[in-house]
């Protein structure tokens, strides 16, 4: 199992606006979660004993990226790469989109250059950086997402995302958590287990 519906919120945050006047990049991060993400949702990870410890954003407002790069994740924490086992994912925009998710057969590993600025999420990548080729690679599951219904994604294994669908906007969020909560991917699905769909 890669991934698994959840019982929360559709909409994960708020100030939509004000977030919409920062974002740069197509991967964006923030960690000031009293002030964007949504208080119910807090709410309801603390009856469970979790905090987000910041949300990731991907895609921009009339820009979308039709298919995502092969990576597991990262984040840069304590001035250390961690890996990232986990996220809760919500496709806030309608589109086609599948998440897959790859056995890559021990293909080159590319860790972020060193010399780059670190993020709080980044992507170890696998082939070459901007590998977006699964084609030798063995599909271990995949998923469609549904709009505005969250769900749990394993991202410490090769992952991509693809859409077959000509909108021209992408907004995902995922919320990302300390390492030292959720260590693993079988410590998420244990621990998210009340809240499945």
């Amino acid at each position: 199992m890669y991934f698994k519906e959840l019982r929360l919120p559709s909409n994960p945050l708020v100030n939509f606006e004000e977030l919409l006047d920062q974002k740069k990049e197509y991967t964006y991060s923030n960690s000031d979660i009293d002030r964007y993400v949504n208080k119910d949702l807090l709410d309801i990870l603390n009856s469970i004993g979790l905090r987000p410890r910041f949300f990731a954003w991907f895609g921009f407002i009339h820009q979308q990226q039709g298919v995502s790069t092969i990576h597991s994740d990262i984040s840069y924490v304590n001035n250390v790469w961690q890996s990232v086992p986990v996220g809760i994912n919500w496709e806030v925009t309608p589109g086609d989109m599948t998440f897959y998710w790859w056995d890559t057969h021990g293909d080159k590993v590319i860790w972020p250059d060193q010399t780059k600025p670190k993020r709080d999420i980044f992507g170890v990548h696998q082939g070459s950086v901007m590998n977006r080729d699964s084609s030798a690679y063995t599909c271990l599951d995949s998923f469609k997402p549904k709009t505005g219904v969250p769900f749990l994604a394993r991202t410490d294994v090769p992952h991509q995302v693809i859409y077959n669908t000509n909108v021209d906007t992408r907004v995902a969020i995922s919320l990302r958590f300390d390492n030292k909560d959720l260590p693993t991917w079988e410590s998420a699905v244990k621990k998210f287990e009340p809240l499945y769909l």
